[in-house]
C-alpha cells in the first residue's frame, strides 16, 4: 500500500490509493532499483489483471511502489479495464531501448482484441519514460479495442517519439499531467470529448500537443483548460476538429505558438500568449478569437 500523497482527479489527496483489487508489481519480482530489468516481472503482473474481477469500473489496479523500474520492451496490457497507479514523483518506469525502430521503445501498450469496446483506463501518479522512438502509452489497434473512458492524473510523460498517443478514444481526460522532452508531448487522433486541465507541455521538438482528425472522422470536442505551453517548437497544433475550447493558460517562448487548421466552433478565452504568435488557417470561429 502506498504511503505518499496520492491525488484524486480533482487534485485532492486520496485516503486510499487503491480502491480496486491490487496487483503489486513487487509481488511478481520487480525490483525498481534503477538497475534490474523488470520487464518480465511487470509483464507477469499485467497479465494477471485480466484474471482479477474488479470493483471500480470493472478495473483491477496495477500498482508500482516507489522506485525506478527499468524495462527493455513494451509492457502489454490486457484489453480490459485497467487502473495503473504509482507513488507520485517517487515512481518511474523507463524503457531503455536505444535502437532505430519505432515501437520497441514503448512503455505501456494496450493489446488489441476483436470486439473489445467500452473499456476504461486510468493511469495516475507515475513518471513514464519511453525509449528512443517509443510512446509512453498507446494502443496496439484502436479499431479493435475501443476505450470509452480514459483518465490520466498527475502523470509525467518524458521523452520518446510521443509521450502519449491516443486514437479513437471516447471521453479522455488529462489532469495535472506534464509532457516534456519528446518529439510530440501528446498526440490525439479521431477522438471524441477530450479534456486537458492544468497540464504542462514543454521542450518538445515538434509539438507540445498535436490533435488531428481524418477525412470523415474529425475530432469532436477538445477542451484545453489552464494549460501551459512553453519552449516547444510548436506549442499547440490542432487539425480537423469540431468544437475547440481553449480557456485560460499560457502559451509562451515557443518557436510557433498555435496552429489551428480546418477547425469549426473555436472558442478562445482568458488566454495569455506572447509575441511568438501562431497561425490560424481555414478556421470557422464559434466566437471571436
Amino acid at each position: 500500500m502506498a504511503t505518499g500523497a496520492i491525488l484524486n482527479e480533482n487534485g485532492t489527496a486520496a485516503t486510499d490509493p487503491a480502491p480496486n483489487p491490487m496487483v503489486n508489481v513487487r509481488d511478481y519480482g520487480a525490483k525498481g532499483d534503477s538497475v534490474t530489468d523488470d520487464t518480465k516481472a511487470i509483464q507477469a503482473a499485467a497479465a494477471d489483471l485480466a484474471r482479477i474481477p474488479g470493483y471500480f469500473n470493472g478495473a483491477a489496479t496495477l500498482y508500482f511502489p516507489a522506485g525506478r523500474y527499468l524495462i527493455s520492451e513494451p509492457i502489454i496490457l490486457p484489453p480490459t479495464a485497467v487502473d495503473i497507479q504509482g507513488n507520485n514523483e517517487n515512481t518511474s518506469i523507463a524503457n531503455t531501448y536505444t535502437g532505430t525502430t519505432a515501437g520497441p521503445g514503448d512503455v505501456f501498450r494496450i493489446a488489441s482484441a476483436s470486439g473489445a469496446s467500452g473499456i476504461s483506463f486510468t493511469i495516475s501518479n507515475l513518471w513514464v519514460q519511453p525509449g528512443k522512438l517509443g510512446k509512453g502509452l498507446t494502443t496496439t489497434d484502436p479499431t479493435e479495442t475501443r476505450i470509452n473512458d480514459f483518465r490520466a492524473l498527475n502523470v509525467r510523460f518524458d521523452s520518446g517519439l510521443f509521450g502519449c498517443y491516443l486514437k479513437d478514444v471516447v471521453n479522455a481526460r488529462f489532469v495535472s499531467c506534464t509532457f516534456m522532452n519528446s518529439r510530440v508531448g501528446c498526440g490525439i487522433e479521431g477522438c471524441i470529448e477530450t479534456t486537458f486541465a492544468n497540464c504542462n507541455f514543454s521542450q518538445t521538438t515538434h509539438a507540445g500537443l498535436e490533435v488531428k482528425g481524418m477525412p470523415g472522422n474529425p475530432n469532436e470536442g477538445l477542451y484545453i483548460d489552464n494549460c501551459i505551453f512553453i519552449n516547444n517548437a510548436l506549442g499547440l497544433k490542432v487539425y480537423d476538429t469540431v468544437l475547440l475550447n481553449l480557456n485560460g493558460g499560457l502559451i509562451s517562448a515557443n518557436m510557433l505558438g498555435v496552429k489551428i487548421v480546418q477547425c469549426r466552433q473555436v472558442i478562445v478565452s482568458n488566454l495569455w500568449a506572447d509575441s511568438y504568435g501562431g497561425a490560424y488557417e481555414n478556421m470557422i470561429p464559434h466566437a471571436p478569437v
